[in-house]
């Protein structure tokens, strides 16, 4: 996998679960129950969705592009220049995009975590808070998709 591919490959592993949790178990990622907002969350879980197939599109237009030569078993597609620069135009954008997505949950888990007493494991209802819940690791990886997006945008020698 090369390494500038390496954001929608993260955006994937991250968002797929968050997808699903969203969809299925709103109400597992509020602190209070609120069911007048769980079809926003399911609608916010379709739209993440939406995003992973986007992503799924763009890396088989990638694997296009990134068809060996000496290969001659695996992709029997000649991509002319001009579409080789349009898939690698769309690349870019689409990573940006997604780029500026991860900003938003950064921003959450730095507010949660600015918020939360870091030697506490309970959030303010007193319910005790999974690791997949920490804002840390949401910090974390959100984090390193962000800036894996951010090089698959604007690195100009990939």
């Amino acid at each position: 996998m090369p390494l500038n591919h390496l954001g929608f490959h993260l955006h994937l592993l991250i968002e797929t679960p968050a997808a699903i949790g969203f969809i299925l178990a709103p109400s597992s990622t509020l602190s209070t129950t609120q069911p007048h907002a769980h079809a926003a969350l399911r609608q916010y879980g379709l739209l993440l969705l939406a995003t992973n197939l986007i992503v799924l599109a763009t890396l088989q237009l990638l694997l296009l592009l990134d068809d060996d030569d000496d290969d001659d078993s695996s992709i029997f597609v000649v991509v002319p220049p001009a579409a080789a620069s349009v898939v690698v135009l769309l690349r870019r954008r689409v990573a940006a995009a997604l780029a500026l997505y991860h900003v938003g949950p950064c921003l959450r888990a730095l507010c949660r975590l600015r918020i939360t007493p870091s030697s506490s494991s309970s959030s303010s209802s007193g319910t005790t808070t999974t690791i997949l819940a920490h804002p840390l690791l949401h910090l974390v990886a959100h984090g390193f998709c962000l800036l894996a997006l951010l090089w698959d945008a604007f690195c100009r020698s990939c």
